[in-house]
């Protein structure tokens, strides 16, 4: 019979792959309704089709292994930031996505936790996705109270 603890972590690895499987459709609807993915970067879909061609050798430690997935991970990142800040606002990106994002993440982490022995590299992954997250959510609120306050001076009442 297993324990309490075990059963806690999987129930919360389990969560975790549920919101991490279900993430795309609220962006995938959203693509579909405006008929448009203006404010996706293609880069990062070419990042992640050249990733998939790469293969590690078996000779490599599995730190740089586990390390390497961290640092492409935060890369991955870059490009959608760099269109925030070109377009000056965060477009076609949903916050449920975002949200299903971040709670897999903490989810998965939680489950890392009830382990009996703990796994920092795939904890280290888990961090930098909601860390990403957070920085996708901290550019929208930022543009969105800025649109709000440059609306109000341009529409006084």
């Amino acid at each position: 019979m297993p324990t309490a603890k075990v059963v806690l972590e999987n129930v919360f690895g389990m969560l975790g792959i549920v919101f991490w499987s279900f993430q795309l459709l609220p962006q995938v609807i959203a693509n579909y309704q405006a008929k448009t993915t203006e404010g996706l970067s293609a880069k990062v879909g070419v990042y992640y089709a050249t990733l998939a061609g790469i293969k590690i050798k078996k000779t490599i430690s599995m730190e740089v292994a586990g390390i390497l997935p961290v640092v492409f991970l935060f890369l991955g990142f870059l490009p959608q930031y760099a269109d925030f800040l070109r377009y000056q606002s965060v477009q076609s990106v949903s916050m449920l996505f975002i949200t299903a994002d971040a709670s897999g993440s903490v989810f998965s982490l939680v489950s890392l936790a009830l382990r009996e022995e703990f796994d920092l590299l795939a904890a280290l992954n888990y961090i930098i996705v909601f860390i990403c997250d957070l920085i996708v959510v901290v550019f929208y609120f930022y543009y969105k109270v800025r649109d709000r306050k440059n609306s109000m001076t341009a529409n006084p009442e």
